[in-house]
C-alpha cells in the first residue's frame, strides 16, 4: 500500500471516529428536548423553589444552607438566576449541564495535547473525539436532563480545575498567577457538593509531593482548615442516610463492593445492566491503575508533576466514591449504578484515559488504522446505551404536569404528587407562593390562575364538537375531588386540545384537565394524531354520576360527558394502622404469574409480579397494593360498564383499594395487568392469609 493510499485510509477513519463522536453529542443534546419538563421534580421542590422563597425573602443564609449533606452554594446562585431572568422554567439550568460537560471535555483535551511525546494532530484529535463522547455518554442522563444537578458537574470540574492550574505552577511563566487560580477553584469547590472540601487537601497533599514552596503549602493548609470549619460550622447530620464508619463496621465487603461498582458503572450500562462482574472488574482495573501511576508519579515527581496532579484528581473522585458508599450502601448495592453517580466515574476514567495517553499514543503512532478502528469500535459499543436518548418519557411528563396541576388547584392528592416530591403535604406548603406568583410551572399559560376560577360563572357559546369520554374516576384523601381519566380530541383541527375546563349545568367551573397522555387505542380507533389526546384532571366529587360539559382550550372545542362513578375508594393509611380484618382475606389468587410469594409475620401474603394477577374477591372488600412504577402502566380490568380498563394508583407505599362501587356484581374478578416494557416494573399486593 503507497503511503498516500495510507493516509487516505487514515483520514477517512478519522473522520468516522470523529463523525461518531459528533453523534454521541448530538443524540444527548436531542435527549435534552425529549426529557425536558418544565414540572419541578424531587430536590428542586425544596432546594430550589423554597430557596428561592427564603432569598426573596430576606434570608441570604439560605444561599450557604444545607441540601442533604451539602452546601450546594454555586447551585443556588444558578437557581436563583433561573428564577429571577427565566422564571424558572429549567431550560437555563438544563443548558448549564451541558456546558459544563463540554468545559470538562475542554480541560481533558487541554491536558491531553500536553503530551510531548506526540505531535501527530489526527491522533490527538483521536484522542479528543474519544473524550468527548466518553463524557457526553447517556448512562448520566439523569445528571444532564434534570436542573437541579449542575453541582454534580461543578463538583468535579471545579476540582479538576484546580488540579490542572496546580500543575501549571510548576510549568508556567506566572506560577503565582496559576497558584491563586488554583486556590481560587479549590475554595469554589466547598461550594459544590460534600465531597469539594476534599479537594483542598488533596491540593495540599500534591503540592507537598511536588515539592512546591514552604509558602504555597502553609497557604493551602490554612485554606483547608478554614474551609473545613466553615463548612461544618453548625452542620447537621441527616436522617434516613447511613454512617461511614457504622457501614464500614457492619459490612466491609459490601462497602468495597459499592466503591468497585461505582467507579465501573459506566460499563453497567454497556451490558445493559446485565453484568455486575464487568462493572466491579471496571472498577477494580480504574483502582489498581490509579494506583501504579501514583507511585510511579512520586518516584519521578520532579519530572511529572502533570500525571501527578490527575492520579490527585482520581483520588478525589475515590474518596467521593468512599463517602457515597458510606451514606448510601444501605439502600442497596444496586444504588451505585444510580444515574445521577457515573457522571464521577467517567471523569475518573477519562482522567485515567489522559495519564495513558503518552503510551497510547506511542502505539496509535505505529499503529494509525488498528487505533482508529479501535476508537471507532468503542464508540459504536456506547451507542445503544446513546440511542435511548431519542426515547421521550411521555407518560412519565404528563403525569408530571398533573401532579403539578394538582399543587396548581391547591388538592392534595399524594398518590399523584408523589410522582414529583414524595410529600404532598410539605409541597402543597412550598408550592403556595410559587402559585400565586406565577413562577416555574405555574407561570405557563395552561396553568395560571385556576385555583382562582374554581366556582366562577362561565358562559359559552356553542363551537365545535369534539369525540371523547371521561373514562373513569377515582376517589383519594382529599373528599372534596374525585380525579378523572379520559381523553378528548377535535377531529376537525385535528387537534387534542392541551387545557380541559369542566362546566356543570349551571354553568360553574367544577375542574380542570390536562391532556397530553399517550393513548394507542385511540390514536388506532380515530386517528395517529389523537395519540396524545388522553387528559387526566380533577373535578368535584360532587359531579360524580352528572353530565359536565368539558371546553377545550378557551372553547377551542365543546365535549359533553358523564362524570363515572368511583369504580373503587384509595386510602394511604398503611396496613399496619387496620385492624387485621379489613386485609381481603376473602381474597382468592386464581391466575398468579408472580416472581415472589410470601407469607409475613402478620399472616398476609405478599405477592410481587412482574406480569399479571387475578384476584376473586367481593363487593367492598379491599387489597393494599404499591408499584414500582411512576407512569400509568399498571392497570386493572373491573367488569363496570364494558369490561374498560383503569388505571392503578401511582404509589410506592402501601395503598388500600376499597371496591365499593354499588355497581360491582357481589362476587367478581380483579385483573391486574402490567403493560409496561421494561422487566424492572412490578407491583406488590398484600392479602390475609387463609
Amino acid at each position: 500500500m503507497t503511503g498516500t493510499s495510507q493516509k487516505k485510509i487514515e483520514l477517512a477513519l478519522l473522520f468516522v471516529a470523529v463523525g461518531l463522536t459528533t453523534a454521541m453529542i448530538t443524540l444527548a443534546i436531542i435527549g435534552a428536548f425529549t426529557n425536558y419538563s418544565p414540572v419541578p421534580f424531587w430536590d428542586m421542590w425544596n432546594g430550589y423553589l423554597e430557596f428561592y422563597i427564603k432569598l426573596t425573602d430576606g434570608d441570604i443564609s439560605a444561599i450557604w444552607a444545607q441540601h442533604n449533606e451539602h452546601r450546594v452554594i454555586l447551585s443556588h446562585l444558578l437557581f436563583w438566576f433561573d428564577l429571577s431572568a427565566f422564571g424558572g422554567r429549567g431550560g437555563f439550568l438544563i443548558a448549564c449541564n451541558y456546558i459544563l460537560v463540554s468545559i470538562s471535555a475542554y480541560i481533558f483535551c487541554r491536558w491531553l495535547s500536553l503530551n510531548p511525546d506526540s505531535t501527530n494532530k489526527n491522533i490527538n484529535t483521536l484522542g479528543c473525539s474519544l473524550i468527548c463522547a466518553w463524557l457526553f455518554f447517556w448512562c448520566q442522563e439523569n445528571n444532564l436532563t434534570w436542573g437541579f444537578q449542575s453541582q454534580f458537574f461543578l463538583a468535579q470540574l471545579l476540582p479538576l480545575c484546580a488540579f490542572f492550574w496546580c500543575y501549571k505552577t510548576h510549568t508556567s511563566d506566572k506560577s503565582n498567577i496559576a497558584f491563586a487560580i488554583a486556590c481560587l477553584f479549590g475554595i469554589a469547590s466547598v461550594g459544590t457538593m460534600a465531597n469539594g472540601i476534599v479537594a483542598l487537601p488533596l491540593m495540599l497533599f500534591y503540592a507537598i509531593a511536588t515539592k512546591l514552596s514552604l509558602k504555597r503549602i502553609a497557604i493551602l493548609a490554612l485554606l483547608s482548615i478554614t474551609t473545613i470549619s466553615l463548612y461544618f460550622t453548625n452542620y447537621h447530620s441527616v436522617i434516613g442516610h447511613g454512617s461511614l464508619l457504622d457501614t464500614i463496621k457492619t459490612n466491609p465487603v459490601g462497602f468495597i463492593h459499592f466503591i468497585l461498582l461505582y467507579v465501573g458503572s459506566q460499563f453497567h450500562y454497556f451490558t445493559e445492566g446485565k453484568s455486575i462482574f464487568g462493572a466491579t472488574l471496571a472498577g477494580l482495573i480504574l483502582i489498581m491503575s490509579a494506583v501504579c501511576y501514583f507511585f510511579s508519579s512520586i518516584l519521578k515527581r520532579d519530572k511529572a508533576p502533570s500525571q501527578l496532579a490527575l492520579v490527585f484528581f482520581i483520588i478525589y473522585i475515590g474518596a467521593t466514591a468512599f463517602g457515597t458508599a458510606g451514606g448510601r450502601l444501605i439502600f442497596g448495592l444496586e444504588t451505585a449504578f444510580s444515574s445521577r453517580y457515573t457522571t464521577p466515574a467517567l471523569m475518573a476514567w477519562a482522567a485515567l484515559f489522559v495519564l495513558a495517553y503518552p503510551l497510547l499514543s506511542k502505539f496509535s503512532d505505529k499503529y494509525k488504522v488498528t487505533a482508529l478502528i479501535g476508537v471507532s469500535l468503542f464508540i459504536v459499543a456506547m451507542l445503544p446505551q446513546q440511542m435511548k436518548a431519542l426515547q421521550s418519557p411521555d407518560d412519565l411528563k404528563f403525569n408530571q404536569e398533573v401532579a403539578a396541576l394538582a399543587l396548581g388547584l391547591r388538592i392534595e392528592d399524594q398518590l399523584q404528587i408523589g410522582v414529583i416530591f414524595p410529600s404532598a403535604k410539605w409541597a402543597l406548603s412550598i408550592s403556595k407562593l410559587p402559585v400565586h406568583q406565577q413562577l416555574s410551572v405555574f407561570g405557563l399559560s395552561y396553568m395560571k390562575g385556576l385555583y382562582e376560577q374554581l366556582g366562577d360563572s362561565l358562559n359559552h357559546s356553542n363551537g365545535p364538537v369534539c369525540i371523547g369520554a371521561i373514562d373513569e374516576s377515582a376517589s383519594f384523601e382529599e373528599p372534596g375531588y374525585v380525579r378523572v381519566r379520559g381523553w378528548m380530541f377535535d377531529p376537525t383541527s385535528q387537534h387534542a386540545p392541551k387545557k380541559l375546563t369542566f362546566i356543570d349545568s349551571s354553568n360553574k367551573i367544577v375542574g380542570f384537565a390536562l391532556s397530553g397522555q399517550p393513548r394507542d387505542d385511540v390514536a388506532s380507533a380515530i386517528s395517529p394524531n389523537a395519540k396524545k389526546s388522553g387528559f387526566k384532571g380533577y373535578i368535584k366529587s360532587s359531579q360524580r354520576g352528572f353530565p359536565v360539559t368539558i371546553l377545550g382550550d378557551d372553547g377551542v372545542c365543546i365535549l359533553s360527558a358523564l362524570t363515572p362513578q368511583t369504580p373503587f375508594t384509595v386510602s394511604t393509611v398503611p396496613p399496619e394502622d387496620y385492624l387485621p380484618e379489613t386485609l381481603a382475606g376473602f381474597s382468592q389468587l386464581k391466575g398468579l404469574q408472580s416472581d415472589s410469594t410470601t407469607i409475613g409475620s402478620d399472616k398476609t401474603i405478599i405477592v410481587k409480579a412482574p406480569k399479571d394477577v387475578l384476584l376473586q374477591i367481593k363487593r367492598g372488600q379491599s387489597i393494599y397494593y404499591r408499584s414500582s412504577a411512576f407512569t400509568s402502566g399498571l392497570t386493572f380490568k373491573l367488569p363496570l360498564g364494558h369490561g374498560y380498563s383503569f388505571s392503578l394508583p401511582l404509589s410506592v407505599e402501601w395503598t388500600q383499594l376499597i371496591f365499593d362501587n354499588p355497581s360491582l356484581p357481589d362476587l367478581f374478578d380483579l385483573e391486574l395487568i402490567n403493560r409496561e416494557a421494561s422487566d424492572t416494573t412490578w407491583f406488590e399486593i398484600k392479602l390475609k392469609a387463609e
